[in-house]
């Protein structure tokens, strides 16, 4: 999802943005919140899953919603 919003900031803007933040915020402006807060979501839990050795979540549900979350992005 962070590959495909920075193509999608590159096109409108021709400009490559590489911050993860940065990519989030101005990916509200093209494509709406709601997509925003999907990214925002979908960061805050990654960064849980690569630096908590016990995520408080089932992994196997996690990767199925973020599987199903990023073919709608993509979409």
């Amino acid at each position: 999802m962070f590959h495909a919003a920075r193509a999608v900031i590159f096109h409108f803007h021709r400009y490559d943005e590489e911050k993860h933040e940065e990519v989030i915020k101005r990916i509200g402006g093209i494509l709406g919140s709601s997509l925003q807060n999907q990214l925002w979501k979908w960061k805050e839990s990654r960064t849980v899953v690569d630096y908590s050795p016990f995520p408080e979540f089932d992994l196997i549900d996690y990767a199925n919603r973020s599987k199903k979350d990023a073919e709608e992005f993509l979409h």
